[in-house]
């Protein structure tokens, strides 16, 4: 099982949870974080992360907000997944081959 958090700071709460509750990241529940601060690597169990480029987001928003062109093309960004400790690759033990995935 595995939980992505969408503030690294949950993250770091979510790993005393799990520890409070006597499981093990990762080998009981994987755990992702997002945005790589730089705490993150530096945890006891450093923290997988999702690192979006807000560097280049930052340079780009004012151009798209300046240009009053109707036909702007879309910017996307792609984020870049840095693995670390606090994730596993998932358990494909079931009888699909294929790991479970539920929304929570």
């Amino acid at each position: 099982m595995g939980v992505v958090l969408m503030a690294e700071q949950a993250a770091f709460g979510a790993l005393s949870a799990v520890a409070e509750c006597g499981l093990s990241v990762p080998r009981d529940i994987s755990l992702v974080g997002y945005n790589d601060i730089p705490l993150a690597s530096g945890l006891p169990v450093p923290l997988t992360s999702v690192s979006a480029p807000f560097d280049q987001v930052a340079q780009a928003a004012p151009r798209l907000l300046l240009d009053d062109t109707p036909d702007t093309p879309v910017q996307r960004f792609s984020p870049m997944l840095i693995p670390r400790a606090s994730s596993r690759t998932p358990d494909t033990s079931s009888n699909t081959g294929k790991p479970s995935y539920r929304r929570l």
